[in-house]
């Protein structure tokens, strides 16, 4: 069974990663705010915690609270990349060109869909 965290300097690195993240778009959200809002509705100016407070706000209000890939159905990306991988060439070839036709992108000029299986091999033997 793979653990999650195997090593405590990625996952330290991982948490400084998000207070780096949480600080930036705190001090975005917050010069937004008070150069737009004031003069425009005459709205006080906010300091930076409040300006985080109304991000992590949004957040659990328009964007759930659950964390992850949760698009196309809470499905993740490997399910799609298992799907990708299953197909045939002809399956592919089909897919590619519907999705071509709808939204102007071809998924295989995407180098993840092409190297997915070999990835998916290489991480398995490196966990074994």
């Amino acid at each position: 069974m793979k653990r999650r965290f195997q090593h405590p300097l990625r996952f330290l690195a991982g948490i400084a990663w998000v207070a780096v993240l949480a600080a930036g778009f705190g001090l975005a959200v917050m010069a937004l705010w008070n150069v737009l809002l004031p003069e425009m509705f005459g709205l006080p100016v906010i300091t930076w915690l409040q300006a985080t407070g109304l991000l992590v706000l949004c957040r659990v209000l328009f964007g759930g609270i659950t964390g992850g890939f949760r698009h196309f159905g809470g499905k993740g990306v490997g399910y799609f990349r298992a799907r990708w991988d299953a197909m045939s060439e002809e399956q592919r070839q089909r897919f590619g060109e519907e999705i071509k036709k709808h939204h102007g992108f071809d998924p295989r000029d995407f180098r993840w869909f092409e190297n997915s299986a070999k990835n998916n091999q290489t991480q398995e033997t490196k966990d074994v």
